[in-house]
Parts: structure tokens; C-alpha cells; sequence
């Protein structure tokens, strides 16, 4: 074989370099949190995914420490590092970072208003603040600016709501008091939601949640005679007793990736949609910005599929339908 030339030598160490400048690292960062510990294995099997699928990119998992970014090929490459939640420890010298990040309920719902997205109405109400609200209705859900999981959701009759501090432990972490007052949302004689999963805009799994009906039921929107204004029923779809299943319905799954749509930063959103029985609307009431909602392997999404005999990636293919979103994020976003 004759020996490549000088000149020809130039072109092929050219090459090379444009090849490799092409190359892009995605790095999955395994949050430490003890509820997320399945993660782990679903960024394996992302990682093998993308390896397949993406000759351009190269795939890393690592943990959420303070050297885990130091690695040559970490520093040498464009790379994209994705977490579902807030990360604590890594620091990243070269790179974009993509996250969960928790906002309050009212943040939440300024960001879907500016979107046009629907929200039910609603007041924040603070110890120095005290709107009416009257134009809400006769009776309004009244939740904690700052809180999750329905901790402190009541109705009330509109005309007796009083600020209170909230008690649970997320607004007394975040220093957050305040309250909101938001219009009730008839969803049917048992509540009803919807739970949309997206990552960045895209649906990963969707199911629906029903109260228990051996409750107490609501005939209509305004017939909460029988409690104690109120207070002795419960309007939130889950808890003790509760039926979850999947959700099929392309309105609302449509409905939850264009509210995403609000939240550019935000990669991961489980999306919670109501719909009004009597008009069909439909509503977004939380989106789960902190992106505690990656339920295929977290101990909450387990413990709903064993109960309930679901499989949230078998809807969509989920883990490798993130593997492909995954992939055009780190072609556009890689630094």
C-alpha cells in the first residue's frame, strides 16, 4: 500500500478532529434521593438506547457528586446533563444542565395564564393580603401556595376564608405562607383528575385517579350541604381508597404536552388536568414543576402499578420514547 501523503496525512488528522468536535456527551445524573433509586437502572437502559440508536452521541450515567463532570471525555466534548430533579452536589465546568426546579402553585399558574392555558381562577391570599372572592364562586378550593401530595386542600365556603399559615413541611422549608383560593371544579359526584407526564413536552405516560366511592358523593357543584361548610368533604381524586387506571383519552393527553409548552426549563412535568363535567373543559391545576414525577420506577409510581396492575412504560413505550427525546435535546442543547 503506498503511504498516505503529507498532504493527504493533514486532511485525515482534519477529519478526525471535525468528527470528534461532532461528537456529544448526554449525561444522566442519578439524583440522591432514597424515593429515586430505581432511576439508576431506567439511565442504564436509556443509555443503552442511545449507544443504539445515536453513533453521534456518547451516554454517561453517574451520580449526583462533585467530581462526577471531571472525566476527559466529559471536559473534551459538548455535553448535555439532564436530571429529573434538582441536582445538589455536581459541579459542571462544561456544559448545559437541565433540571426540575420547584416553583409555588401561583408561579405555576402566572406561566400557564401568560401561556393561555387554562387555570381555574384563583387569589393568593397573604397575611398583608385579602382579595374578595366572591367573583370565585359561593364555595373555593383552598390550598397552600406552597405544598404537594393535597396536603391542606379544603373547600370553603368563599365568603368564610381567612388566611392561616400553612403547616406542611414544604412551605415551612421554603418559607412560603401563602394561601390560594382557586374556583371549584365540578368533576362529577366522585372527583376526578388526570395525571399527563411529560418530558419536554412529550407524554410518557398518562392515568386517571377517582375517589373512593364508598365516600360521601357530591350531587353538583354547589351541594356541599351535610358538612361542616364543607370541611367534612373531601374534593381531591386521591387517597385512601382511590381507583387508578390508564389513561387513553388524546384530549387530555394533547391538552397536558401543550400546557409543557409554559415551561421551557422545565424538562420533566406531571401535569395534573381536571375536566369540568358539565361544559367538558378542561383545566391544569399543578404541574409538578420539581420533577419528582419520573413514577416508572419511583417508590409512589411502583406501588400504584403493583396495586393497580398498571405498567406506566408500556403505554408508550416510555423509557426508550425518553431515550428518543433524550437524543434531539442533546443535538440541540449539548455546550
Amino acid at each position: 500500500m503506498t503511504p498516505a501523503t503529507p498532504l493527504e496525512q493533514s486532511h485525515k488528522r482534519k477529519a478526525s478532529l471535525f468528527s470528534r468536535r461532532r461528537v456529544r456527551n448526554l449525561v444522566l445524573v442519578v439524583p440522591r434521593r432514597k424515593s429515586l433509586r430505581g432511576l439508576k437502572a431506567d439511565f442504564d437502559r436509556i443509555a443503552e438506547h442511545v449507544r443504539a440508536k445515536a453513533p453521534d452521541l456518547r451516554a454517561y450515567v453517574v451520580n449526583d457528586h462533585r467530581s462526577a463532570a471531571m472525566k476527559a471525555g466529559l471536559l473534551l466534548r459538548p455535553s448535555f446533563y439532564f436530571s429529573t430533579v434538582a441536582t445538589q452536589k455536581i459541579r459542571i465546568p462544561r456544559g448545559s444542565l437541565c433540571t426540575g426546579s420547584f416553583m409555588t402553585k401561583s408561579e405555576e399558574y402566572l406561566a400557564l395564564e401568560r401561556e393561555d392555558i387554562p387555570v381555574p381562577r384563583w387569589q393568593l391570599l397573604t397575611e398583608h393580603h385579602s382579595p374578595d372572592l366572591g367573583p370565585l364562586g359561593e364555595y373555593v378550593v383552598v390550598k397552600p401556595d406552597c405544598g404537594g401530595r393535597g396536603a391542606e386542600v379544603r373547600i370553603r365556603r368563599s365568603s368564610r376564608v381567612r388566611w392561616k399559615p400553612p403547616i406542611n413541611e414544604r412551605a415551612q422549608a421554603e418559607n412560603r405562607f401563602g394561601l390560594i383560593a382557586q374556583q371549584f371544579v365540578y368533576t362529577g359526584k366522585w372527583p376526578v383528575s388526570y395525571r399527563v407526564t411529560t418530558l419536554f413536552g412529550k407524554v410518557l405516560f398518562a392515568f386517571r385517579i377517582e375517589a373512593d366511592r364508598s365516600r360521601r358523593p357530591l350531587p353538583g357543584p354547589d351541594r356541599f350541604a351535610g358538612g361542616n361548610d364543607g370541611a367534612g368533604l373531601s374534593i381531591c381524586s386521591s387517597g385512601r381508597g382511590c381507583h387508578v387506571e390508564m389513561c387513553h383519552d388524546s384530549e387530555i393527553i394533547s391538552f397536558g404536552e401543550l400546557a409543557h409548552r409554559a415551561f421551557p426549563r422545565h424538562p420533566l412535568l406531571g401535569i395534573d388536568v381536571v375536566r369540568e363535567e358539565t361544559t367538558g373543559k378542561l383545566y391544569v391545576i399543578e404541574v409538578n414543576s420539581c420533577g419528582q414525577v419520573w413514577h416508572f420506577s419511583s417508590e409512589l409510581g411502583r406501588g400504584i402499578q403493583k396495586d393497580f396492575n398498571l405498567d406506566f412504560e408500556s403505554q408508550f413505550d416510555g423509557i426508550r420514547k425518553a431515550a428518543d427525546i433524550l437524543v434531539e435535546q442533546t443535538r440541540l442543547l449539548a455546550r
